[in-house]
């Protein structure tokens, strides 16, 4: 009981839930690498998907040990559970470092080149914890982090990087960091009394609606450059065109409800688009 207990701390903490919102893209990535005539290979799969899981863990676990000064004077993540101590920082730090471990040697185990990026990723995805001290600029370098996914996953299988794929890698940047901008809106009032930096602080509401539709917007532009890159079929395109009726469904949500609904523009509408990102990939790389 006490072992189930602790892997659904650790699983809370990390929102391991949150994975459905990046974990489709490095599976389109891997997708897209196979369309390419690199072949599909179950064990890379299997390496790719526990990097994931690694570098996601990681990241998320250090976020929190970063933030639970600020998560304890915030009603809202005041019950994470670093702040509401049933986990401790120490064993946070064990969890991330043992997570890192897992996904730099998950990048050895697939090649020399997903080795050596796997330090330079990290510090991405660690150094992501400390943007909102100094700049509002912090939701770009989430879907920075994030983004890495699609590209890494592309690495993976091929063995060697190519500059195709940083189309579907932009796409997921702008999707993350227009998702977290709306999400950031929850705490608007307590970012600004802190000093903490994100779009909503600086420019309000209705700028940051604005800014997120644009972002939305850029990315659904770089899912089409995906297609047009990769040379994949119709039904990629038409998938593309149903990712953008449900962010425009977001985005009009969010206006007429605001944060009331978040759960469902941040957590299902979110999640719903990058499966739907994956499905296009899949279908339109089968079915040309």
């Amino acid at each position: 009981m006490r072992l189930t207990r602790n892997f659904f701390e650790y699983a809370e903490m990390i929102k391991l839930g949150h994975t459905l919102f990046a974990l489709p893209y490095a599976l389109a990535g891997f997708l897209l690498a196979c369309f390419s005539g690199f072949g599909f290979s179950p064990v890379k799969l299997f390496w790719i998907v526990l990097a994931f899981f690694g570098a996601r863990s990681a990241a998320m676990g250090f976020n929190r040990i970063a933030d639970a000064k600020f998560d304890a004077e915030n009603p809202r993540t005041k019950n994470r559970s670093i702040p509401a101590g049933r986990i401790t920082k120490a064993s946070a730090l064990i969890f991330v470092a043992f997570s890192a471990i897992v996904m730099i040697v998950s990048a050895r185990m697939l090649n020399e080149l997903c080795f050596w990026l796997s330090f330079p990723a990290l510090i991405v995805l660690l150094g992501y914890s400390y943007c909102k001290r100094f700049t509002s600029l912090c939701h770009f370098v989430l879907g920075l982090a994030l983004s890495l996914a699609p590209a890494g996953a592309w690495c993976a299988a091929s063995g060697k990087f190519s500059f195709s794929i940083i189309f579907i890698s932009l796409a997921l940047l702008f999707q993350i960091a227009a998702f977290d901008v709306l999400y950031a809106l929850q705490d608007e009032d307590f970012d600004t009394s802190k000093k903490l930096h994100s779009i909503p602080a600086l420019f309000g509401r209705q700028k940051s609606i604005m800014a997120s539709s644009a972002m939305l917007l850029l990315s659904i532009v770089f899912l089409y450059l995906t297609g047009t890159a990769f040379s994949l079929g119709k039904i990629f395109y038409a998938i593309c065109a149903a990712i953008l009726a449900l962010y425009v469904l977001a985005i009009l949500i969010f206006i007429k409800s605001g944060i009331k609904k978040i759960d469902l523009v941040f957590f299902y509408i979110n999640a719903l688009c990058s499966f739907l990102t994956l499905a296009a990939v899949a279908l339109g790389g089968l079915f040309k």
